[in-house]
């Protein structure tokens, strides 16, 4: 996957951490892929919302996940959320550092995103 090209500027990082249920298992008895994805879209709407943005107006550019171990029920997951930088168009680049606790590093997944109505500086903002 190639992601679009950024302007890098770290910011802080963020902790979202949740209990993994048992429904969320497939028949091997791990997280499914897309749920990572899913995980780190959840970290990055908690902070916009903190912020006073409206998760459901992020807009999905871009992602890549690379996995490394499974999760499993009813491990406690921690999504690490960090702003990376922007890209010529103004789309916030995040790294989400996913690990478990039984298994520690479990994933990491890069998102590109904005805001519907060109208001990725809110977005940008919830991140710093």
């Amino acid at each position: 996957v190639q992601l679009p090209e950024f302007e890098a500027a770290p910011g802080p990082e963020h902790v979202f951490r949740f209990e993994l249920w048992h429904t969320w298992m497939d028949p091997l008895a791990h997280a499914n892929h897309p749920a990572y994805v899913d995980w780190s879209e959840e970290a990055l709407a908690r902070l916009l919302s903190a912020a006073g943005g409206d998760p459901v107006q992020v807009q999905p550019v871009a992602e890549r996940a690379r996995w490394r171990v499974g999760a499993s029920a009813p491990d406690t997951v921690s999504v690490t959320t960090q702003a990376l930088g922007r890209t010529a168009a103004g789309d916030v680049v995040c790294r989400h550092q996913i690990a478990a606790d039984k298994t520690g590093h479990a994933a990491t997944v890069t998102t590109v995103r904005r805001l519907l109505g060109g208001e990725s500086d809110l977005l940008w903002r919830a991140l710093l």
